[in-house]
């Protein structure tokens, strides 16, 4: 005779899991902690869960940052006015942007919505025929029409007039007569032409210190100059100018850059805001631009008390109205 089976047991149901990710989850899709609660179907409440696990307290939280950055990013608010609404000093908010892989692209995505959404409002606008509407779209067109980047390897000699100052004659001269080089194309290299510029700086140099010395020993005139330079440049006391110059050019490109990157986002923050706040907007953004601007250039090789004597006179020229 063969036993008879038991009736097997129905399982309990088993409330699931609470987890660090569906908790943080939680925090970012629900409105309010009621809702959140009634999503986790008869588990703890949210401030009993945080009595029990500080790590679950932290997903909640870093949630909830998650949330509201998105948010305040869907409003197109600055990154400072992003900042003064979460409690966070500016500077490091944007450190986390620049470091938190999850926080930049939330940030990112939000900001790419409102992009998409308020630049379709502008072309529906533009195609009713709305004049404000079609300048802004032109506008828009023009800046994001593809142009190459300036190839400082191939400079045009127009913009090798902008970039030294001198003009297409001089430039003519350099190349004829002074031993400057250019590309087959008739291009200039800025790079080699730094290197040619200080030769000739200082072959110069020499030449104008060797009247005084030619006629009794030409050789020790030239030495003599050349001396006196390069103890200078030890002493800090002569720039080099292919530092300076590259200085000056990487701050002009910083600006360049600053400008390019935020023109579209002004225009967003600034499309139908009466001028009172038009003008906060632009205060600042060229707050964030001086700020970057207010720097010692390392090229000054300025001793520590200078420099910080410089740096008053920067905060100085910023303070005055």
């Amino acid at each position: 005779m063969t036993g008879t089976k038991k009736p097997t047991e129905k399982k309990k149901n088993r409330r699931p899991k609470i987890t660090a990710a569906r908790l943080k989850l939680l925090a970012i899709e629900c409105e309010t902690i009621a809702a959140a609660e009634e999503q986790l179907a008869g588990n703890k409440s949210l401030a009993e869960i945080f009595d029990i696990s500080e790590k679950l307290k932290a997903a909640w939280e870093r949630g909830r940052f998650l949330r509201n950055l998105r948010r305040l990013a869907a409003t197109a608010a600055t990154i400072t006015e992003a900042a003064q609404s979460l409690g966070m000093e500016a500077d490091k908010l944007g450190e986390v942007l620049n470091s938190d892989i999850e926080a930049a692209d939330m940030w990112n995505q939000a900001r790419l919505a409102v992009t998409i959404d308020i630049k379709t409002a502008l072309v529906a606008a533009a195609k009713e025929g709305k004049a404000a509407a079609i300048k802004n779209i032109e506008m828009i067109l023009q800046r994001e029409i593809a142009h190459g980047r300036t190839d400082f390897s191939r400079l045009s000699i127009d913009e090798m007039c902008q970039v030294t100052g001198r003009t297409r004659q001089t430039l003519h001269e350099w190349y004829t007569n002074q031993g400057l080089s250019r590309n087959s194309d008739k291009t200039f290299d800025l790079k080699t032409f730094l290197f040619w510029f200080e030769n000739y700086v200082l072959r110069k140099a020499d030449h104008r210190g060797s009247k005084t010395l030619a006629e009794t020993d030409p050789l020790k005139a030239a030495k003599t100059e050349k001396l006196e330079i390069n103890l200078a440049k030890e002493k800090k006391n002569l720039l080099d100018r292919e530092q300076v110059m590259a200085g000056v050019l990487a701050r002009y490109q910083m600006m360049i850059n600053s400008f390019n990157r935020k023109a579209d986002e002004l225009a967003m923050l600034c499309h139908g805001q009466p001028p009172a706040k038009i003008t906060e907007l632009l205060n600042n953004f060229f707050t964030e631009v001086l700020g970057a601007q207010c720097q010692v250039p390392e090229e000054l090789a300025l001793p520590p008390a200078a420099a910080e004597e410089f740096l008053k006179l920067l905060a100085g020229l910023r303070e005055e109205k």
